[in-house]
């Protein structure tokens, strides 16, 4: 760029300016650029690329999981008895219920148009949905209730897990009742049932931990748990201020677990091996405290010259 300006160069033409230079160039058009200048002056911005540092730290934070009041149910029909899952919701005027299911039930009804709003102005309208009576059973008792069908019912799915209720000390002993797999509910209990609603008893903990209600239909867990996922750690390797032999020591740990408990195979010779095994075998501890220990002679058998001076 400081080349074409100190040469007075047409950005257009990149030819020689002067007062008699009159440029018609065109756009540049390359990849679209609709800039007036020469195509050996286009240039592509180079995207900048993400940076990932990698450090020897980690770090975690709270997980909040809310349990919905879904409860295991078995329902019969004049067909036959299914089993599946029922969403307690306080928030509900309308108990519905599937219509595939119903349709295997073998529940029928009247007619009646289902209008539903929700948040948000969402609105469901319904016209072929129909009031069925169907019969729940729980792990309590029986229930004979009215429940409208609703196509393609969609509920979420939820799991309660024995780590969802593990360290709840007021969940002991009805956890059994309380822990279930991909749950997905295909009857939806609204307020035109709220005996089904209504609990006799609760059991509570911790504010981070969820509550279980005694309904008529059984045991149900809700609320929310909260459970720390980690926390920050900064890894310092081998801080320590110790004497010399702990350092040894230390750096003999740090190469044993770096050959992957790989153990290079000596010699049956080994020169090493075996000055140690003579130090092993030949060093004794001395009346005074001290130690005496034998040479090591590069050959097992060695004899030692005698020399004699004569006078």
């Amino acid at each position: 760029m400081g080349s074409r300006k100190s040469h007075y160069l047409c950005f257009k033409c990149l030819k020689h300016r002067n007062k008699t230079h009159n440029c018609r160039g065109s756009r540049c058009e390359i990849d679209g650029c609709q800039q007036w200048h020469h195509k050996l002056l286009h240039f592509t911005k180079k995207q900048e690329t993400e940076r990932n540092d990698i450090v020897a730290s980690t770090w975690t934070s709270e997980r909040n999981r809310c349990f919905l009041k879904i409860i295991p149910v078995r329902v019969a029909g004049p067909k036959k008895e299914i089993d599946t899952y029922a969403l307690l919701d306080d928030g509900s005027t309308v108990t519905l219920i599937d219509s595939d299911l119903a349709q295997q039930l073998g529940a029928r009804g009247r007619n009646e148009p289902l209008h539903i709003e929700a948040i948000a102005k969402t609105k469901v309208e319904m016209k072929t949905s129909r009031c069925v009576p169907i019969k729940l059973r729980g792990a309590s008792n029986s229930q004979q209730i009215y429940a409208r069908t609703i196509e393609n019912l969609q509920l979420s799915p939820q799991a309660v897990t024995k780590q969802d209720i593990d360290g709840c000390k007021h969940l002991d002993d009805i956890r059994h009742k309380l822990m279930y797999n991909q749950a997905k509910p295909k009857i939806l209990i609204g307020q035109d049932n709220w005996h089904l609603l209504v609990a006799t008893e609760t059991r509570k903990g911790h504010r981070n931990q969820p509550a279980a209600s005694l309904t008529p239909l059984g045991w149900v867990l809700h609320g929310i748990r909260t459970r720390t996922i980690g926390q920050h750690v900064h890894y310092v390797h081998n801080l320590t201020a110790t004497t010399e032999d702990n350092m040894d020591e230390q750096l003999r740990r740090y190469f044993a677990i770096e050959s992957l408990a790989i153990t290079p195979k000596r010699p049956s010779n080994d020169p090493e091996q075996r000055a140690v095994n003579i130090l092993k075998e030949s060093t004794t501890q001395l009346e005074d405290g001290h130690y005496q220990t034998g040479l090591l002679w590069k050959e097992q058998q060695t004899k030692c010259r005698t020399i004699t001076k004569t006078p």
